[in-house]
């Protein structure tokens, strides 16, 4: 028979060892996730998968989201929607907050799952809950349009604000609509100049846009032609029709720049470019108008000199 102190030692020994497999199984399982999170990172999906399946199905959280990731993706497996919901929810279940902000996004869209608006609310809410900016955004959008709660600016404003003061592009350009239209708040064209400035500085296409106007018009800041050409600018190298149309009139009417029909000339021509990549026929008409018109204007150097920069142009931020 065992003394006492035989069963203690026994009893610590066999409490190390459980202690010892809890720590290093722990420490292969967060190897393990990293392992797969790489190898997702690095292109290899099907390594991921393979490494990030047995994990979801033991409950890893941040595995069943990497799952739900590939399945909405198509990567390392056929894309399925369906699969891609099943492994957010999971993942959401157990409170992360990225896999909140994906289901809601899935309700939204009515991506592998009916279309509920109010579900999309409830899971934004979630995600907003833990300090998701874009949740926070999206929880703005839902009660500016009255989609699945009942439509409230106010409530619209405060989520934008929030996410707007986290530094949330899209929310500081919503915030800045707002108050352009007086929806939730007093109108204030200097608050609107202000939330698109900071929108524009983040490489907001619409911000640079909105914001080039104002200085056009003098809505909330002083008329200056200069700033709005500069604005201008800055959306037409994204390839924005509407910043590439203005930017345009600007070098026409030598506002804020100084005139040319050469440039002109050039940022007109990108604009049937970018038309006709999206199939619109008429933008090949708009352009021969603006050849034949200018043609006139330019010698034959400077028309080569701008088809050759058109040719070559490549929006400078991306679209």
């Amino acid at each position: 028979m065992k003394t006492h102190t035989q069963l203690a030692k026994h009893f610590i020994a066999v409490l190390l060892f459980s202690t010892l497999v809890l720590v290093f199984s722990n420490s292969f399982a967060i190897n393990s996730l990293d392992d797969g999170l790489q190898a997702y990172k690095a292109g290899d999906y099907r390594k991921a998968f393979k490494i990030l399946m047995p994990l979801a199905e033991q409950g890893d959280a941040k595995a069943q989201t990497g799952l739900g990731l590939m399945y909405i993706g198509g990567r390392g497996v056929e894309k399925n929607y369906k699969q891609a919901m099943h492994w957010y929810r999971k993942a959401a279940d157990q409170g992360l907050g990225i896999a909140q902000l994906n289901v809601a996004v899935m309700y939204k869209q009515g991506q592998g799952v009916k279309q509920d608006f109010k579900q999309a609310v409830h899971w934004y809410k979630k995600a907003a809950g833990q300090g998701f900016p874009s949740a926070k955004n999206e929880l703005g959008l839902m009660y500016q349009n009255g989609l699945g709660v009942k439509q409230d600016f106010k409530q619209a404003m405060h989520w934008y604000e929030k996410a707007a003061e986290q530094g949330n592009a899209k929310a500081q350009l919503n915030l800045g609509s707002m108050y352009s239209k007086g929806r939730g708040v007093k109108q204030d064209f200097k608050q609107t100049v202000y939330w698109y400035q900071k929108a524009a500085e983040q490489g907001s296409e619409i911000a640079h846009n909105r914001l080039g106007l104002k200085y056009l018009d003098g809505s909330g800041v002083e008329q200056d032609f200069k700033q709005a050409a500069h604005w201008f600018r800055k959306g037409a190298e994204q390839g924005s029709l509407i910043a590439l149309g203005l930017l345009g009139n600007m070098y026409e009417d030598g506002q804020g720049v100084e005139q040319s029909d050469l440039e002109f000339y050039k940022w007109y021509s990108l604009i049937s470019l970018n038309i006709e990549s999206d199939g619109y026929s008429w933008g090949k008409l708009k352009n021969g108008l603006y050849k034949i018109y200018l043609g006139f204007k330019l010698n034959s150097a400077q028309k080569k000199e701008a088809d050759e920069w058109v040719k070559n142009w490549k929006p400078k931020y991306g679209k």
